[in-house]
């Protein structure tokens, strides 16, 4: 992410600390309660919805597109978290229309072999 970048949307991060420095595009909420959250589960309501059943190694490597509905990866959030805390927030939409949310302070992924 930019620093000091305000507005919403799709970003290039380099979350790999191998010398690789592999990039990855991610959403950015830059607005929802202050802003600066990294968007790592999307799903919307349009004509063809993207099928999110699917095996470990699609999880692990992430799918689809930050501009509509993904899966950022397992792996890249292993890469993002586990060097330092990170805070996670969950916004779930309800059946009623409505929806609700949850902050925690503390948020990690570990490597897969650790489980």
């Amino acid at each position: 992410m930019l620093v000091g970048a305000r507005v919403s949307g799709v970003y290039k991060i380099y979350p790999f600390t191998c010398s690789c420095g592999k990039p990855v595009l991610v959403w950015c909420d830059m607005e929802t309660d202050g802003g600066g959250w990294t968007v790592f589960l999307s799903r919307q309501q349009q004509n063809v919805q993207l099928d999110f059943n699917r095996t470990w190694d699609h999880y692990k490597a992430g799918f689809g597109s930050p501009y509509s509905e993904y899966y950022l990866g397992n792996e890249v959030l292993h890469q993002m978290t586990y060097s330092r805390a990170y805070a996670i927030r969950l916004d779930v939409g309800l059946a009623s229309g409505g929806y609700d949310f949850a902050t925690y302070k503390k948020f990690k992924v570990n490597s897969e072999d650790k489980g």
